[in-house]
């Protein structure tokens, strides 16, 4: 098998860089999971407020029924 300097070392950066690639992809997932469970806290929370807004509506009809 013939090999030359210059292809072990881009073999070598190729490994490198597939390397840095799957750390990469690692931290993308990661990141992905957290934003993920912040848009759902996120959604809990507009719900609790829509529900909030409701039974001041509530209030506000009552109060001018009284």
């Amino acid at each position: 098998l013939y090999s030359d300097e210059a292809s072990t070392s881009c073999v070598e950066e190729c490994v490198v860089a597939t390397e840095e690639l799957r750390t990469l992809g690692e931290i993308v997932r990661s990141e992905i999971g957290v934003a993920s469970e912040t848009l759902t806290r996120i959604d809990d929370q507009l719900t609790q407020l829509s529900s909030l807004f409701r039974n001041i509506d509530q209030l506000a009809e009552f109060i001018v029924e009284v």
